[in-house]
């Protein structure tokens, strides 16, 4: 019965345009469409965030901040090689430490990186090993993480649980300090805006690379 009237209502308001009696007018916005446009483009974009009006922005954020704190990270201690990933971020301490030894060198591992890898990466090189090529890459990534995580805490594994966000980009929005939280993650949700927005360059870039 409702979808009944519903229609019944969109015809007659269609007759009263076509008749004169509601005059319709046109919004032209070259930045950002409007909220109505805005949901009826996102059913049809890859990356919706690119022109959210800032109301839906801000909701963007919300549901983010959720999804970042819900997560488990992958910790590895480079001080005793001790790995975790039991806790969820809004459980973890504002300063980190490993529970097995106490230091404060945790590093973050990415979802491609498997523990056990580094681990034993990180005991060649404690024995004085030589390493390839990629055991340095991979080191010297989590090292660069394990870094920011001993300077800013926790904020530096919210930010390394961000689509498209490494130590880099991490270390410029953590470097900001941002006294309030929402700017923080205003930040954060931009940066991945940006990464979503130049990753076809690229993966392109790459491919032309490896051929």
């Amino acid at each position: 019965m409702l979808e009944k009237v519903d229609l019944s209502s969109v015809k007659r308001i269609m007759r009263d345009v076509k008749k004169g009696r509601i005059r319709v007018s046109t919004l032209l916005r070259l930045e950002k469409p409007t909220p109505l446009a805005y949901h009826i483009l996102a059913k049809y974009s890859e990356i919706p965030e690119l022109m959210a009006p800032e109301r839906v922005l801000l909701t963007n954020i919300e549901r983010m901040k959720k999804t970042v704190l819900a997560r488990k990270p992958s910790l590895l201690c480079l001080s005793c090689g001790n790995y975790s990933e039991e806790k969820r971020i809004r459980e973890l301490p504002e300063k980190l430490s490993c529970e097995k030894c106490g230091k404060g060198l945790l590093a973050h591992l990415r979802l491609d990186q498997d523990p056990r890898m580094i681990r034993g990466v990180l005991e060649k090189r404690l024995e004085g090993k030589e390493l390839t090529p990629e055991e340095l890459d991979q080191l010297a990534h989590a090292r660069r993480t394990a870094d920011l995580i001993l300077s800013y805490g926790k904020r530096a594994v919210v930010a390394f649980q961000v689509k498209g966000i490494g130590p880099e980009t991490a270390f410029r929005i953590l470097g900001k300090m941002h006294p309030n939280e929402d700017d923080f993650y205003l930040d954060l949700l931009q940066a991945k805006i940006q990464y979503l927005r130049t990753k076809p360059f690229w993966e392109k870039e790459k491919a032309l690379k490896l051929k």
